[in-house]
């Protein structure tokens, strides 16, 4: 099978490479090498050679945005299944150029996609969406959920997706949520948190965030399970299925660093709980192996290889 990934050069994208190649599939990338992250030069030269040197071995990568000659790129390689991962992956409301990239040029990106498909013989669309879509959603939550974002990342892909359903008969869309693992450029919770311990920086954790944490091997095998087993036009939750307190989710590294942290009571973000995974694994006997305990055993192996977060 052949796979193309639009934004397979990311956090997620790089391991879902891996994986698909550890399983016998081609894998063709196309990714404009692009982070929205404040990284020092030395942490992103680390994890850019851990890519190339571990995750992104043997795929067929073209360096440039899809707009860029993505049509040409799918008319050539004639992939059998796209995954579409490209955009920003952040929710930093304070941050109004981020916010406005989202709102207009992931969506517009998302439509230049969906319009070259419907040009090709694909077998299968995939788009990765997220719990922001969903807004506050407080209790465990399924698939049917409504979709009320309160954020222009949540908006972005809640406007994807109704995009994509209107135009296509062959996709399937991932909701996924908190992610975490090694080689994420893009400052997600847990990356931010183990560098600051590193560093010896204080930090504080808001007492009122709940996470429902998916280890990034476990959301890579589920993206494939999805691409393999699906049938059309399904949307499907790839999560933990275990919303928990940020602390308990600080408190578990505890036991692998030493430090201390700050607690604050702050209410600024959608309140989040459970994204049930009951219909991944009723439909596609997909579900997470890693605990969270032994997800942050594996990552910290990583961190302390290469001596970043």
């Amino acid at each position: 099978m052949k796979y193309l990934i639009i934004g397979g050069g990311g956090f997620v994208g790089s391991w879902l490479t891996r994986e698909l190649i550890s399983r016998g599939h081609a894998v063709v990338i196309i990714d404009s090498s692009i982070y929205y992250s404040d990284s020092d030069k030395n942490r992103i030269k680390k994890i850019n050679n851990f890519k190339k040197e571990y995750l992104l071995k043997g795929a067929k990568i073209y360096h440039k945005k899809f707009e860029d000659g993505g049509e040409k790129i799918l008319k050539k390689e004639k992939p059998d299944i796209l995954i579409h991962l490209a955009g920003i992956p952040l929710e930093k409301t304070d941050d109004i150029e981020i916010s406005l990239k989202q709102l207009t040029d992931d969506v517009a990106l998302t439509y230049k996609i969906i319009e070259t498909v419907k040009k090709t013989k694909l077998k299968k669309f995939i788009f990765m969406s997220s719990i922001s879509a969903y807004g506050d959603c407080i209790d465990t939550i399924d698939e049917d959920y409504r979709l009320l974002p309160k954020t222009p990342y949540g908006v972005s892909k809640a406007s994807c997706e109704f995009l994509i359903k209107a135009q296509l008969n062959n996709w399937n869309i991932i909701r996924t949520t908190n992610i975490y693992g090694f080689a994420d450029m893009n400052g997600r919770a847990c990356n931010i948190i183990v560098g600051k311990i590193l560093k010896g920086k204080n930090f504080w954790i808001n007492k009122n965030i709940m996470m429902d944490f998916i280890y990034v091997k476990d959301l890579v095998a589920g993206i494939i399970e999805v691409a393999l087993k699906a049938p059309a036009k399904e949307v499907f939750h790839i999560s933990g299925n275990n919303a928990i307190n940020l602390i308990e989710f600080v408190n578990i590294l505890k036991k692998h660093f030493t430090f201390e942290y700050e607690v604050k009571d702050i209410h600024d973000r959608p309140r989040r709980g459970t994204m049930s995974n009951g219909k991944a694994k009723k439909v596609l006997g997909w579900f997470p192996k890693m605990s969270i305990d032994k997800g942050i055993i594996d990552y910290v192996k990583y961190v302390k290889e290469y001596g970043i977060a």
